[in-house]
């Protein structure tokens, strides 16, 4: 995830700067802010192929504000992920 502010600076992979080098699940589908939480949903739960990262499960949520992680989930029912509704 990367981040533009208000005066055009952008900040890129933050959620993996504050995080310790962890991501998301592989294909990141969507992302939405429900409340004070930013909720990431991806296909799979792990990229097999990317070890520079720690893959972070198929449904992510971390602090809107922050962006430190709060929980991760590799098995959202059974399926795929492609999006959230709060």
């Amino acid at each position: 995830v990367n981040f533009i502010d208000n005066n055009g600076q952008i900040t890129n992979r933050v959620y993996s700067n504050v995080n310790n080098n962890h991501a998301f699940g592989a294909t990141t589908q969507f992302g939405t802010i429900y409340g004070d939480k930013f909720y990431f949903v991806s296909k799979q739960a792990a990229d097999g192929g990317d070890s520079q990262y720690t893959p972070g499960g198929r449904l992510v949520i971390a602090n809107a504000q922050t962006m430190q992680k709060i929980a991760g989930f590799n098995d959202i029912g059974g399926g795929d992920g492609r999006s959230f509704l709060g």
